[in-house]
């Protein structure tokens, strides 16, 4: 091919260069004068053409020195304090796991100051629980009634039972709320083991990741590699709290290109004026779709709420 190109720019500069013998005719003035007018445009236009091509490479070269550049320095920095971050606090769960017992742990004032200590020292921890090997939850100190919940069928549990250590994605769980965990194993004498469990919270992690460098305007948040939110958005927390209010349960938030897309499911009767609600809580730049899911059974409280019981 490029052969093939020098070959048609030799042939046209000398079609350009050869003139025939037509002596005074007036074909030869008018050649003449069509070669003049071609040589003039290519003279002129071969280099703005070149100097359009450099002034491209030096505008792109200068965007990535001023912008993306510096972009990718914080965010290599704000992946390094989200690494450090997870590594203390299951450095801290191990030591605590090969440190106690599990009958020490197992009492829920020594869990509790445990995790008060935690919370105060270097924060980030939202809960403690301790889950045997059949995947019973042995003992829990936090703001939820999860002692004696099974985590058997739970891929976070399977995960550690088989590695020894875990950090979770953002799943929901028994709280139906966005979350994830660290979970460390501890192997007994006897061969039998145990594991630590934590809850991190994802707001710590929020002001983790998106430190100093960033300006008040940015929105900083982390994604796995299915593409799923792992931490708040500064766009799509609202929404997220306002269908929590509306008694939904979230199935994910994915991000697709620029756009991040919440799933779920949500009671019809909580969907009105939604609408508007969702154009106020991202500024006009949300949009929403519903189509039905199927058929559940109303709460008895719901009913007695609306007047709707009877004996």
């Amino acid at each position: 091919m490029f052969g093939n190109g020098l070959a048609w720019i030799r042939s046209t500069l000398g079609r350009l260069t050869e003139f025939p013998d037509y002596g005074e005719s007036a074909g030869r003035y008018q050649r003449l004068r069509r070669n003049v007018i071609v040589l003039m445009v290519v003279v002129t236009l071969v280099p703005l053409f070149l100097m359009a091509l450099v002034n491209r490479y030096q505008y792109q070269k200068t965007l990535n020195l001023e912008t993306v550049e510096p972009l990718r320095i914080r965010m290599n920095d704000s992946k390094r304090s989200f690494e450090m971050f997870v590594s203390q606090r299951k450095s801290v769960l191990s030591l605590i796991s090969s440190t106690r017992d599990l009958d020490e742990l197992l009492d829920e004032r020594t869990l509790a100051r445990t995790l008060a200590g935690l919370k105060h020292d270097i924060g980030g921890f939202v809960d403690f629980g301790v889950v045997d090997s059949q995947g019973l939850q042995l003992g829990y100190v936090g703001p939820y009634e999860f002692k004696g919940k099974s985590y058997a069928d739970q891929r976070w549990f399977q995960e550690v039972a088989i590695r020894g250590t875990h950090v979770s994605d953002v799943f929901l769980g028994y709280r139906q709320f966005p979350h994830f965990v660290i979970a460390v194993q501890h192997l007994s004498p006897t061969d039998d083991w145990w594991v630590l469990r934590a809850t991190i919270d994802t707001e710590k992690v929020k002001e983790v990741i998106s430190g100093p460098e960033f300006d008040v305007h940015s929105d900083t948040f982390i994604v796995n590699r299915a593409g799923v939110l792992q931490t708040p958005s500064e766009f799509s927390s609202g929404i997220l709290a306002d269908l929590n209010a509306r008694k939904a349960e979230v199935g994910g938030v994915e991000v697709q290109g620029g756009l991040r897309l919440v799933s779920g499911t949500v009671p019809l009767s909580q969907m009105f004026g939604y609408s508007t609600a969702v154009r106020s809580l991202s500024q006009g730049r949300a949009s929403f779709s519903m189509h039905p899911a199927g058929y559940r059974v109303v709460p008895p409280e719901e009913l007695e709420a609306r007047g709707l019981t009877w004996s």
